[in-house]
């Protein structure tokens, strides 16, 4: 145990005459004795009133108190600090003057278990309530005015200051992280080796992670590697930082550097690394900022790949002044005018306009001053060797810094080859929109320059809305295979053939049967394609539905139950027919509401709040399209469901873009089974040949589910047959009444067990205190009157004797005190509590125990309160010897509608939980709660320890407050075993 633990450093003595005598209130004396000292006679008293002195003087408060925390001796630094005279202090328990009693008892407890130099951080109050943070240093010493009591000689050191230098310190630690931390650049500090010892985020950020990862001391710099701006590799230790606290100059040439992350990431950076010294010039280190420049660099690399790209695009580029005087020409500008940029630079772009063009120029120039630019103007103009050229222009405003208009970029396409070939064709136009197929016509840019009537009727799209457009982009073309492999086999055979899905102006699809053609020029190059679509997605329809027929057909064919079936069904539906979501509902087993069971979607995790609103819907019959299907049994088409009033996730199917619908019902005859949807983002009109294939679906698979379901009751019926064959009721009834005969007798075993348990400790105390208490009580009685005869004649010492007499009179409470333990008799409702007080204050334990009692825990049986007495004795015992713990805390109170007795210590635990329901003390235990009518529970709290519970059901409303005279709970539970007294009571 702790509290018989001895130190091995011995207690202080202190002489009689060190300090004065005390009266019994620890004050007069005292005040005697120093105005005694007053005029000292002799060397020694001197030096006593020198120490007198020296105690009540001193600048460090010091007081005394005994082992239940009376002051004993106090200065004059102590009445100072708490506001209160000696002679008020003198006898008070020091607790009054302390803001955390609980932390002081704590502070005494240590004081008195450890025997050493105890040393707390508490609050102490003073007389005018002030909070004072203070440091007591506790010393044990022998004290001979006392009889050799042990006192603690406490030192209180006053934190005032210190608190308020330590809190300024870290306000000012606070200021300084907060501006290291919040400057925008990245900053570091290295010591004189060049260990790195501090950084703030950007620093981390830009080196892309915490330096010293890779179980280094990070020095100098903290990436992963560093380089020259050319590349090469530089060593952390030639680094500028590295050079700089060597004490060489860097120049300018020497502060650019590439750092490199752990993930291979580079970014350029600019150091400005600084020297740190102290006041004697010595470098103790230094401070480096490093300024990524990285974007910098790349807006620099973006520039020069802008000018290479003007300098090598196709079309003419050219840039001038709002006047209209050129200031740029690029080699395609040369090459589709004729001038050079030497010839043209400084003039006027009306040198390259003809002259009944001339006005554009000034409507140009107007608009671009707005801020306006114009896309593809389609003009005529003039080369160097006079000839005029169609030409496309996309006209753009130059802004300076400050986003004014400082000029014109011109784009020029030359357009005349295309141009030619739209006249050429136009006279073809005429036959073309004879036909019914749509004819589309491609430039080698993929624009259309024809759109005959038959697209028009086909696509929804005017000519005049398709010119110009990209093909596959107008039409949201699906290609059956990779695009650059079907222009690259048209380029091969000049001609392909296959089948398309486009989408009309209208967003519903069509698919076709697409032929191109190849047309090149003169010189062989590509020139325009001509496209031929007719229309198919009437038999392509008629393909899906006898696919799905089959697929269907299949996948019940395979599968054991519909449940198995549906989400291969919707899998098949949803790719055969194009639907993005499919999902499968089912009744609940009272047949009252739907909800849904299975949802398949064509790309995972895209419908995600469809999918979580589905899964949480419960539908009736008649409510939504689903209830509507499973009253009427017919299937039903919807082309915007997002329109639909009557259906509960129409906004939630807008939101994430779903909007044609339709659903079959799955039943048998007039009898309603299940319900299928499938969903688009596209609008779809209504299918009624569709609808007329998964209404013979929905039956399919309805005798599909009749036939499972006969086939269920006959194996259900034959399985039942066979478990009425095996059953043997009669051996099952006999073995039943010897096991209940077997548990009866058991029954009776454990009562009979404990009957004799208790007559044996009964026997046991009786016998003690009938015979060993009976001796030893004569034996003190003639040792007492031995003492008195040789009293007067000195033959032996009396004291002895009287020793004799002291020690058999102790051995005989304690054999009185033992037998009472074995076996209590005097344990009723009203004196449980005290009962429990006495058994945890008993001094055999081995571990220091304490009782804890909530106001709220009454109780009025008093078999009961004696059962609860002997299982909380039984606790304690096995606790002592097994549980190794520190402290075990016996707890009354009330948990809702039970009384509990909680036996709780922070021992070992439960080892074994096995061999403990083997015991005998469990079984008595349990025993007794079951006698009362409660129930007996053994657990490790937090896998610490073990905890011992009965709990009672309670036959009364619970206590109110606490009686007068009586101590609170909340104070007692602090508390340990013995050290009452410690606690003042205010």
């Amino acid at each position: 145990m702790a509290r018989n633990r001895r130190s091995t450093r011995k207690p202080t003595k202190v002489s009689k005459k060190t300090f004065p005598a005390v009266s019994k209130n620890g004050a007069r004396l005292r005040l005697r004795r120093a105005q005694a000292l007053r005029n000292p006679k002799t060397e020694l008293e001197a030096a006593i009133q020198r120490f007198v002195d020296l105690y009540d003087f001193a600048p460090i408060a010091y007081i005394s108190f005994d082992r239940t925390g009376r002051i004993e001796e106090a200065n004059l630094a102590v009445t100072e600090l708490l506001g209160e005279s000696r002679d008020l202090l003198i006898g008070r328990p020091f607790a009054l003057y302390v803001a955390d009693v609980d932390l002081f008892m704590r502070h005494l407890l240590n004081c008195r278990t450890s025997q050493q130099r105890t040393k707390t951080e508490l609050q102490l109050k003073s007389k005018k309530g002030e909070r004072i943070p203070a440091l007591l240093f506790s010393t044990p010493i022998n004290s001979t005015t006392r009889n050799g009591a042990l006192l603690y000689q406490t030192a209180i050191v006053e934190l005032t200051e210190r608190k308020r230098f330590e809190e300024k310190l870290r306000r000012s630690e606070e200021r300084y992280r907060t501006l290291f931390d919040l400057v925008p650049v990245a900053v570091y500090t290295c010591d004189a080796d060049g260990i790195i010892q501090e950084y703030n985020q950007r620093a981390v950020e830009l080196w892309g992670g915490e330096p010293g990862q890779n179980g280094e001391t990070p020095r100098f710099c903290g990436s992963h590697k560093i380089y020259y701006p050319d590349g090469r590799l530089m060593p952390h230790e030639e680094c500028p930082m590295a050079r700089l606290l060597r004490g060489e100059k860097l120049k300018a040439k020497d502060l650019e550097i590439i750092v490199e992350r752990s993930n291979g990431e580079r970014r350029h950076v600019i150091p400005a690394p600084r020297i740190l010294t102290n006041i004697h010039g010595k470098i103790t280190g230094a401070i480096n900022s490093l300024f990524d420049i990285t974007e910098h660099k790349r807006a620099e690399a973006a520039a020069m790949r802008l000018a290479a790209a003007v300098q090598t695009s196709h079309d003419a580029i050219a840039a001038k002044t709002l006047d209209g005087i050129i200031t740029d020409w690029n080699q395609s500008a040369e090459r589709i005018f004729g001038y050079k940029p030497k010839e043209i630079i400084g003039k006027s772009i009306l040198t390259l306009i003809p002259k009944d063009r001339q006005s554009e120029e000034q409507k140009i120039l107007r608009k671009v001053r707005r801020g306006e630019s114009l896309d593809h103007y389609e003009t005529v103009r003039r080369r160097k060797d006079g000839k005029l050229i169609d030409v496309s222009l996309t006209i753009s405003p130059i802004k300076g810094p400050k986003g004014e208009i400082v000029g014109v970029s011109k784009i020029a396409r030359d357009i005349t080859e295309q141009k030619q070939t739209g006249r050429r064709l136009a006279e073809q136009a005429r036959l073309l929109d004879l036909t019914n197929d749509a004819i589309i016509v491609r430039d080698h840019q993929e624009r259309i320059v024809y759109w005959n009537r038959g697209a028009e009727e086909m696509y929804g799209f005017s000519a005049k809305e398709a010119l110009g457009k990209i093909t596959h982009e107008l039409l949201q073309t699906a290609h059956p295979e990779n695009y650059k492999s079907i222009r690259k086999n048209l380029g091969r055979h000049n001609h392909w053939s296959g089948e398309l899905v486009h989408t009309r102006k209208d967003g519903t699809k069509v698919v076709v049967i697409s032929r191109w053609s190849l047309d090149r020029g003169a010189k062989g190059q590509p020139a325009s394609i001509l496209e031929t679509n007719t229309e198919i997605t009437d038999r392509k329809r008629a393909e899906h539905r006898t696919a799905v027929n089959l697929a269907v057909a299949r996948i019940l064919s395979e599968s054991p139950a519909l449940t198995d079936a549906a989400p291969r069904i919707l899998q098949a539906v949803c790719q055969t027919l194009g639907w993005e979501v499919g999902a499968f509902w089912m009744p609940v087993p009272n047949g009252s509401l739907l909800r849904c069971l299975k949802i398949w979607e064509s790309r995972v995790g895209k419908f995600p709040k469809f999918k979580a609103a589905s899964r949480k819907l419960k539908l009736a019959p008649g409510v939504g399209l689903l209830g509507r299907i499973w009253r009427n049994l017919k299937p039903t088409w919807v082309s915007d469901i997002t329109k639909d009033t009557n259906f509960a996730r129409a906004s939630v199917a807008a939101r994430e873009g779903l909007h044609g619908t339709f659903a079959f019902p799955i039943s048998f005859g007039k009898h309603f089974i299940a319900v299928m949807e499938f969903f688009s983002p596209e609008i779809r009109e209504p299918d009624e040949d569709l609808l007329k294939t998964f209404s013979s679906i929905g039956s399919q698979m309805g005798q599909f589910v009749q036939r499972k379901r006969a086939e269920a009751a006959l194996q259900k019926s034959k399985e039942l047959l066979e478990q009425l064959v095996r059953r043997r009721t009669k051996a099952l009834r006999v073995s039943n009444a010897e096991l209940k005969n077997e548990i009866e007798r058991r029954k009776g075993l454990e009562g009979e067990i404990l009957s004799v348990s208790d007559r044996e400790q009964q026997r046991l105390g009786q016998e003690l205190h009938d015979g060993l208490c009976q001796h030893l009580t004569a034996v003190a009685f003639m040792s007492r009157s031995i003492a008195m005869r040789l009293k007067n004649h000195r033959v032996i010492e009396v004291g002895d004797i009287e020793k004799i007499a002291q020690l058999v009179n102790d051995a005989a409470t304690d054999t009185r005190n033992l037998s009472r333990a074995l076996h209590r008799l005097d344990v009723d409702a009203a004196g449980l509590v005290n009962a429990l007080q006495d058994l945890v204050d008993r001094e055999i334990w081995r571990t220091p125990c304490r009782l804890k009692v909530k106001p709220s825990f009454h109780i009025e049986d008093d078999a009961a309160a004696a059962h609860l007495y002997r299982i909380a004795r039984e606790a304690v015992i096995n606790a002592n010897k097994h549980a190794q713990a520190r402290e075990i805390i016996v707890k009354l109170e009330r948990s809702r509608r039970e009384m509990v007795l909680h036996v709780i210590d922070n021992g070992v635990g439960l080892s074994d939980e096995r061999n403990l329901k083997r015991g005998l003390g469990l079984h008595i235990m349990n025993y007794r709660a079951q006698l009362v009518g409660g129930r007996l529970e053994i657990d490790s709290p937090k896998n610490r320890g073990t905890r011992v519970s009965c709990y009672l059901p309670s036959r009364v409303s619970p206590s109110g407050d606490a009686k007068n005279g009586e101590q609170p709970a909340e104070l007692t539970e602090t508390v340990p075993s013995g050290a009452a007294a410690a606690v003042p009571k205010f």
